[in-house]
């Protein structure tokens, strides 16, 4: 699996694809829920999830949230790198990314002893969210939404 954090997609697919063909498209998923009352409490309306690989499509949020534990590579720059190991092992290289995104809101986790801090930037596809667990990312959220719509609903910014 492949992110492209410019153009917003993993191995093709954007956050505003259906869960028929995510699950078409990647038959290894683990968990999938749409339109039932457990997915509107706890799956922003519905999933397709990859337990145990760190990826989650969030189907009716229009979002995929990667975690620490995503293996996948990035497909800018550095195509035969994990995609977390990249930007660990090189502080740079978020930046050098992110260039040309405009910064739209930062925030610092009041609620917990953890040092978590979230970044959501505008991009063209929508909003981009990267989440800090001190100076490690722990999460990263590549939506359609607009970055306006993530700050007022809050469902993948922890502050």
């Amino acid at each position: 699996m492949i992110i492209d954090l410019k153009s917003g997609t993993l191995s093709g697919i954007t956050p505003s694809t259906p869960a028929n063909i995510i699950k078409k498209r990647f038959p290894c998923f683990t968990y999938a829920e749409e339109g039932t009352e457990s997915a509107n409490k706890y799956n922003y309306g519905g999933a397709v999830s990859f337990q145990g690989y760190g990826l989650t499509f969030y189907t009716k949020a229009k979002a995929i949230s990667i975690s620490g534990s995503f293996r996948g590579s990035l497909s800018i720059e550095h195509p035969n790198t994990s995609f977390m190991n990249h930007f660990r092992n090189n502080k740079n290289g978020l930046e050098k990314e992110l260039a040309g995104f405009k910064l739209f809101k930062h925030y610092k986790e009041t609620k917990s002893s953890d040092a978590i801090s979230s970044s959501v930037y505008e991009a063209p596809y929508g909003c981009l969210i990267i989440e800090l667990k001190d100076t490690d990312i722990s999460k990263i959220v590549i939506t359609n939404n607009s970055c306006e719509d993530e700050v007022k609903n809050k469902r993948f910014i922890r502050e």
